[in-house]
């Protein structure tokens, strides 16, 4: 019989099983946020690819980079249209 896991919390270092989020994402996004932030944008997809593998969550935390209103909601809706 299987055995199914309950999912863990994401811990200070840790992150959520599943597989990673892919190197074109993370270069993709890289360079989507740049464009709203410069570039440390680089810095800021690595750490929220360290926080998570959701890619909702992902996304959410990259656009938390940009002041809400229409940039980042441009912003979330390049993001989600990535492969």
């Amino acid at each position: 019989a299987a055995t199914v896991r309950p999912a863990t919390a994401v811990g200070a270092g840790g992150t959520v099983g599943g597989a990673p989020l892919s190197e074109p994402l993370l270069d993709a996004a890289t360079r989507l946020l740049a464009q709203h932030v410069g570039p440390i944008a680089k810095v800021m997809v690595k750490k929220a690819a360290g926080r998570t593998q959701d890619r909702g969550l992902f996304y959410g935390l990259l656009a938390e980079a940009v002041p809400d209103g229409p940039a980042r909601h441009k912003l979330l809706a390049e993001l989600q249209r990535l492969a």
